[in-house]
């Protein structure tokens, strides 16, 4: 029986007797074994036999698709058929899910030494809160074929994380939460929750609707520190639980108020600890500033009803996505 697979070469291994074994990844992420057998031998197909283990070692080298027909047989999987592809022809990635939150950390982990299941790759553990005050897992491949794409999304991650805005991530299939021992963060990286394979940066925060930013003005009133407790005790990432009250917006030139009723309000805003807006936060606690805040609302699901919109905003507990400014 002849069966057809595409994928990534990660392994060349030539063992005795001219025995050729070829790992690839597929798409779905598995690792299947070809073999070229007797390349040493029968000298009238010598030249074919080493033409496909040079076909398969260049596509290794320059991180290129390859296309195998193989026969199963009592040896292996023996290659009758393989040829490097243009990466247009690979198969396209399954079960898709967009996810939308704040960095709350991100750990770059590097395990030297293989196993028996072959060398493990570079990885970034990404920790995510979700506009839906989820706390996700993600990994992201740092040795996958793409190597300037996946430091370019490290990149990315890390300013998103730095300035405290939104991204927008492209995921595999769905996406696990739960604490950091559940998923494997620290207690042994074991390929973490599910793989990121695109990054967006949202700075107008649109993953919210438009019509979810408000700005708000007024004052620092007190600033906490919390354990994320929807990530459990192991959490990488810790929040800023802000206390804001509100007070009229400058309405005239040189920061002047209108003389129209204004009843303060009491707003509680979330902030990651390491971002600038959690800076800005205790600088205004500190001194007594007077801010500009625009902040959004989370959203949570709700079930599907034909006639109820499935996204609706948590109230009394905006996320801060960004402070504007203070003085």
């Amino acid at each position: 029986m002849i069966t057809t697979v595409r994928g990534f070469v990660v392994k060349i291994e030539i063992g005795r007797a001219g025995l050729v074994i070829v790992t690839l990844v597929l798409p779905d992420g598995s690792l299947r074994t070809f073999v070229i057998q007797d390349v040493d031998a029968d000298p009238e197909r010598f030249n074919e036999r080493l033409s496909k283990l040079a076909i398969l070692r260049d596509a290794m080298d320059r991180a290129e698709p390859v296309e195998i027909e193989a026969r199963s047989g009592e040896g292996g999987d023996t290659i009758e058929r393989c040829v490097r592809i243009s990466r247009d022809l690979l198969d396209p990635i399954g079960h898709i899910q967009q996810v939308t939150g704040l960095a709350l950390a991100i750990l770059v982990h590097s395990e030297n030494g293989a196993t028996a299941q072959g060398e493990k790759h570079d990885q970034a553990i990404v920790q995510l809160i979700t506009n839906e005050l989820q706390v996700v897992t993600l990994t992201l491949d740092l040795q996958a074929p793409e190597r300037g794409v996946a430091l370019a999304q490290l990149d990315m991650l890390r300013d998103a994380e730095e300035r405290g805005v939104l991204v927008r991530l492209l995921v595999t299939g769905g996406v696990t939460g739960g604490s950091a021992s559940e998923t494997g963060v620290g207690v042994g990286i074991r390929g973490v929750g599910q793989r990121i394979f695109a990054v967006l940066l949202d700075d107008d925060e649109s993953a919210f609707g438009s019509d979810q930013a408000v700005d708000l003005n007024g004052f620092v009133e007190s600033l906490s520190l919390i354990r994320l407790a929807l990530g459990g005790e192991d959490a990488l990432g810790n929040f800023a639980h802000v206390r804001f009250t509100t007070a009229p917006p400058f309405t005239g030139p040189g920061n002047t108020v209108g003389l129209t009723p204004f009843g303060p309000e009491t707003v509680d805003l979330l902030t990651p600890k390491n971002s600038p807006a959690y800076a800005l936060f205790e600088a205004g606690l500190r001194d007594n500033l007077r801010m500009r805040v625009r902040a959004v609302s989370p959203r949570v699901r709700k079930p599907v009803d034909p006639n109820v919109p499935t996204d609706e905003p948590l109230s009394g507990r905006p996320v801060a996505a960004r402070v504007r400014g203070a003085r």
